[in-house]
């Protein structure tokens, strides 16, 4: 990605469809990614490691496809507003930080 071969949109951004080609092997970990996470840090987070591990592939194969891919989904709008929360919370610091350095001079 990114030699200059690949097509690009009126942003600069690299087509959608090459990006989709060429992580279409990582497709089904990504949609793991936020289940397995959760189940790791907020379902399974008082057990050893190696009980962690036992139930945490017991639990991601009794999720199907369709429901994991539902979950994922879900994990990544919530991703995103998270990101989108912390960015308000930078902005609103720095007016703080202005703010109080203004009374300073």
């Amino acid at each position: 990605a990114g030699n200059g071969d690949e097509p690009v949109n009126e942003n600069g951004a690299e087509n959608r469809e090459s990006l989709h080609e060429e992580n279409n092997g990582d497709h089904e970990e990504d949609e793991c990614c936020g289940v397995r996470y959760t189940l790791e840090t907020q379902v399974l987070k008082g057990l050893s490691d190696d009980q962690k591990k036992f139930h945490l592939e017991k639990m991601m194969k009794n999720i199907g496809n369709e429901l994991r891919k539902e979950l994922s989904d879900e994990w990544k709008e919530l991703s995103a507003e998270l990101v989108r929360l912390n960015i308000k919370k930078l902005k609103f610091t720095a007016k703080v930080v202005e703010a109080a350095n203004d009374l300073r001079s």
